[in-house]
Formats: structure tokens, sequence, C-alpha cells
């Protein structure tokens, strides 16, 4: 259980450096970064929470967290893309 409970955590690490990155792919691809959110959010809305101590993934609202900190840290001054028919 303890292997579980330390690998869980860096795959919750990961997953969480993996949404900032697709924000930051979305920018880059000049697609609104807060088209992450609101997928995870519609996740949340369905499915709960999710997360937990054992598992690979973050909570969705600690995943929200972490986007809204990156999208404020990355994007801070910068325009966001106008929303797509995808977003």
């Amino acid at each position: 259980m303890a292997y579980q409970a330390i690998n869980a955590q860096f795959s919750q690490a990961d997953e969480l450096a993996a949404d900032s990155y697709a924000q930051q792919i979305l920018k880059q691809l000049n697609q609104d970064p807060q088209a992450m959110a609101r997928s995870i959010a519609t996740l949340q809305s369905k499915y709960g929470r999710g997360g937990g101590f054992l598992s690979s993934h973050p909570s969705n609202p600690k995943r929200l967290e972490n986007l809204q900190k990156s999208l404020t840290k990355r994007f801070q001054n910068k325009p966001l893309a106008a929303k797509t028919q995808f977003g």
C-alpha cells in the first residue's frame, strides 16, 4: 500500500503538469487555454470530484485550481485566444 500511495502522488503531480502543458499547447495553437478547465468542470459535473489519496489523478477541484493558477501565471498580461467552435 505504501508503494501505491507514493506512486499515486507522483502520478498526480505528473497529471497536474500535463494539464498545465495542455493549456500551453492550446495557447500556441491559438485556441482558448481555458477550454481545458471547462473540460474538467464538465467531467466533475458528470462524474464528481474524482481523485483521492491512492488515485493516479488529482481531484477535479485540485486540477481546476492548478489550471487557474497556471493560467494566471502563464498568460497574465497576454490576450487569450477568442472562443472557437471547439471551446
